[in-house]
């Protein structure tokens, strides 16, 4: 007669399958956090190598184009008494603004 292994019972099985599932789940969550990380990130550099590439064509620009990049990155100026302006961009310039 051959020697068998022993076959573990059913609740070792549950709580050893349980650990690995929820360690599995961690690990995916990790993944799809550092996944969405590396897309925001993607699309700040993107942005950001959208704003140089205007600024570059913006300093060798005629005034009509001028106008027309300036019409592409302000959405909107409003001008107060005592000089006071606000400025409403078509981005989001908070995070080169705190420096993240």
């Amino acid at each position: 007669m051959k020697y068998l292994p022993k076959v573990p019972d059913d609740a070792y099985v549950k709580v050893e399958t349980t650990k690995i599932l929820k360690q599995h789940k961690a690990y995916m969550a990790q993944f799809e956090e550092m996944l969405n990380d590396e897309k925001k990130s993607h699309n700040d550099r993107h942005l950001y190598d959208e704003l140089i590439s205007y600024a570059d064509l913006y300093d060798s620009a005629s005034f009509e184009a001028k106008k027309m990049i300036v019409n592409q990155l302000i959405r909107r100026v409003d001008v107060y008494r005592g000089y006071q302006l606000n400025i409403t961009f078509n981005f989001d310039l908070t995070p080169y603004i705190e420096g993240e």
